[in-house]
């Protein structure tokens, strides 16, 4: 439940008002109540939040200006959502949610996490493919060639494994899962689904960028020998995949408080972090054994 009280305000006068006015957490119908507290959900709010329709709409959002804006208002959504305390701070629970344009946001930007990683492996090749040609004979490879193909070459070996790909979009997905399944039982909250699907949606840049920059840095750690010992295999995908739940839960936690603005958000996140994770490295797992 909130745990604010809800602010002191004169009821609105609702012979004046036809529309149904509901809660934005629960849906919950609001007509006819004297105090700004969702019975349903306990959350506590402003009346002008509920009814003036001006506060329902973002500046910003691509699900608001997609029609007027399309590609400056996709890009203002996705740089934004790489600062989640400020992303949340802008975008509120009674900023209306509209399902369609978070889908294309969500798939979107899953779309471009693969088009990247691609990107890298194939650089990684040539340049791979480049170091080898530097062969001089007699002599044989140069210091510089030699290491550059080492980085390279794990480098792309890494990233182009099909769980390191894969299981961060297995991790959002089941977040999505869990989220919605959970939804009815938190703390009483009744979070409609939509916003579960608006807190994961616009998680995924700011995951997928993470993991990008994770898994890129494992892959050059790879290619260093360190004691005598490379820092691959095993403890590269253990350290990916710590990284994974850490990121996701933060990411999660931001959103469940200052959006859906639930109680206990970073156990929520931690959680469901934790959950998704090892569901991804399951199916990637089960997938290696299988094929």
């Amino acid at each position: 439940m909130d745990t604010l009280e809800a602010p002191q305000q004169a009821a609105p006068d609702w012979s004046q008002i036809d529309a149904e006015i509901c809660c934005p957490r629960c849906g919950y119908n609001l007509r006819m109540l004297e105090r700004p507290r969702c019975p349903e959900c306990g959350l506590s709010y402003d009346w002008a939040d509920i009814l003036e329709e001006a506060r329902w709409q973002s500046d910003f959002l691509f699900e608001h200006q997609w029609r007027k804006r399309p590609l400056r208002s996709y890009l203002a959504t996705i740089l934004l959502s790489l600062r989640p305390t400020r992303f949340w701070t802008r975008v509120s629970l009674h900023t209306r949610p509209h399902p369609r344009p978070i889908w294309l946001v969500f798939l979107s930007v899953q779309a471009w996490f693969l088009l990247v990683m691609y990107a890298i492996v194939y650089a990684s090749t040539a340049l791979a493919t480049w170091s080898l040609r530097q062969w001089i004979p007699g002599r044989g490879y140069p210091p510089l060639a030699h290491e550059l193909f080492l980085i390279s070459n794990n480098v792309a070996r890494f990233l182009d494994d099909y769980g390191v790909r894969v299981q961060p979009l297995l991790a959002l997905w089941a977040a999505l899962i869990v989220l919605v399944c959970l939804r009815q039982t938190l703390a009483r909250c009744r979070v409609r689904g939509v916003h579960m699907l608006r807190i994961v949606a616009y998680s995924a840049a700011p995951l997928l960028f993470f993991w990008t920059l994770l898994t890129l840095m494992v892959g050059l750690a790879g290619g260093f020998t360190i004691k005598g010992a490379r820092f691959q295999g095993q403890s590269a995908l253990l350290a990916a995949l710590l990284g994974c739940v850490v990121s996701l839960g933060i990411f999660i936690s931001v959103g469940a408080r200052r959006y859906a603005r639930l109680p206990r958000p970073w156990l929520v996140g931690m959680v469901t972090a934790a959950l998704s994770v090892l569901f991804g490295f399951t199916a990637v797992m089960l997938w290696r054994v299988g094929y």
